[in-house]
Formats: C-alpha cells, structure tokens, sequence
C-alpha cells in the first residue's frame, strides 16, 4: 500500500470489561497484542469528562474510551481487542 492509497482513520473506541485490553498498559497492550495503530488519548467518564494525553504507562480500564488514529485494519484489529 502506497501512501496515497492509505485511509487514515480517527477513532473513539470503547474499553469493555474483560476484553484483552481492560487493565494493561498501552506498552503492554503493543507488546501482547502487536497493536499498530496510536492510541492518542484515553477519556475517562466520571463527574466530569476528562480526556488524557495518552503514553506507554496509560492503562486502559473497562469503560474509558480510547482514542486512536490508524489505517481502516489497524483500527478494526483494535476495537476487536476491546470488545473481546
């Protein structure tokens, strides 16, 4: 794929309890799971909303939602990851 063939693709991405995501670290996420797309910010819903830059040490807990950008398949792969 050439870069003008590439899709790129903005995504929110729900975190669902026990899904092989929920409670690892992005770092640890990338290393079990090969995850190519970035994931840029983790929102938490509480009181208030509150969007976070992610990084490495970020987890990832049942119901905060991801954001990330990648390709069409990066991001599918991704979401498959949260829901399962």
């Amino acid at each position: 794929m050439t870069t003008e063939e590439a899709e790129i693709r903005l995504a929110e991405i729900d975190i669902k309890p026990n899904s092989k995501i929920d409670n690892i670290t992005i770092s640890e996420s990338g290393k079990r799971h090969g995850i190519e797309a970035l994931i840029i910010s983790v929102i938490e819903k509480g009181e208030k909303i509150s969007v976070k830059k992610a990084s490495g040490d970020t987890h990832m807990i049942a119901g905060q939602k991801i954001i990330a950008i990648g390709t069409k398949d990066q991001i599918k792969y991704l979401t498959n990851l949260a829901s399962s």
